[in-house]
């Protein structure tokens, strides 16, 4: 059985595998912005094998990567993976460990759910990183190059809003992201724990262990976040509850009426 489960909505694509050197591939896949989608990842060996270990490299700012999942028709058994991303949080890899049913050579190992985050026709690699089939690795010469192409509007619009990255960042007391608006719109935030949990969204489902403050820094005013804001300069500020707020790497995603943004924060007590 696998061993990571994290449930997520997800829509299923259907896409036809194509010849490839490498025995464990994926294919180039077009998916819509804010949308998650299930990835297949195929196998094709030329003789029976036992156990599969393989790595898959994506652009973490381009995609958001939530979980592996099998099915009942896949090949894989028994599975442990893991999600990680670079210090700088740009770049994602998910690493697989798993055993073969019996008697199987070809079909779909899994499938890896993502999430779209960027446009317009902005590109993720989604490349097979290091692969060994029965402790044995296979020459990187025949890794899988795939992309995965993201549709939507653009996150900067010429002349329309901009949303900064946090500061500070680490940060304790709290953070604040400085808005641009040039038209009204109303704001969602979401916050993330990096496994792709979410811990709250304003608004929406809020937690005691965060607060916030929306300030609009030309009419020196207050904004609840469930009102439909004018144009003007914001500062969002995150307030967590540090006696229950943990310290961690998290994500936030901030949505207008057009646009989505991530920006990753780190709070340290």
């Amino acid at each position: 059985m696998i061993k990571k489960i994290i449930v997520f909505a997800a829509i299923f694509i259907n896409v036809v595998p194509v010849l490839s050197q490498s025995p464990v591939f994926t294919n180039d896949t077009t998916i819509q912005r804010k949308t998650e989608y299930r990835i297949p990842v195929y196998a094709d060996f030329d003789k029976p094998a036992e156990k599969i270990y393989f790595e898959i490299d994506y652009d973490n700012f381009t995609i958001n990567l939530f979980d592996f999942q099998l099915c009942d028709s896949c090949l894989f058994d028994n599975v442990d993976f893991t999600i990680s991303v670079t210090p700088d949080h740009q770049n994602g890899s998910l690493s697989i460990n798993g055993e073969l049913k019996q008697s199987t050579q070809k079909g779909i190992l899994g499938y890896a759910v993502i999430e779209g985050l960027y446009g317009p026709d902005s590109l993720s690699k989604f490349d097979i990183k290091s692969l060994d089939v029965d402790e044995e690795p296979i020459d990187p010469k025949y890794y899988d190059k795939t992309q995965i192409t993201i549709l939507g509007e653009s996150i900067y619009p010429s002349e329309r809003e901009e949303i900064s990255y946090n500061f500070p960042n680490p940060f304790y007391y709290s953070t604040s992201f400085d808005i641009l608006l040039t038209e009204s719109t109303k704001l969602k935030f979401s916050i993330y724990e990096f496994s792709g949990r979410r811990l709250a969204e304003f608004p929406g489902e809020a937690t005691f262990a965060l607060d916030y403050r929306l300030f609009n820094e030309n009419s020196n005013t207050y904004f609840d976040i469930k009102d439909n804001l004018p144009p003007g300069d914001y500062k969002f500020t995150l307030i967590p509850d540090n006696s229950v707020f943990a310290t961690g790497t998290y994500y936030m995603i901030i949505e207008s009426n057009t646009n989505i943004y991530k920006r990753n924060i780190l709070h340290q007590k």
